[in-house]
């Protein structure tokens, strides 16, 4: 997921794109308690689909 100005974009695991008009706070809320996770302030990423991690 990605935060836009008022919208958020949310982009599936196939490829296809969806916006939304909640706030991306509203997605940290309900996701982050399901194997998401805030790797940044705009972006939110299922754990499943992260490959390599570097600090």
């Amino acid at each position: 997921m990605r935060k836009m100005t008022k919208y958020t974009r949310i982009y599936f695991a196939n490829g296809t794109q969806s916006v939304s008009s909640y706030n991306i706070s509203v997605y940290k809320e309900l996701l982050i308690k399901s194997r998401f996770h805030v790797c940044h302030k705009y972006h939110i990423i299922h754990m499943s689909h992260i490959i390599n991690y570097y600090k």
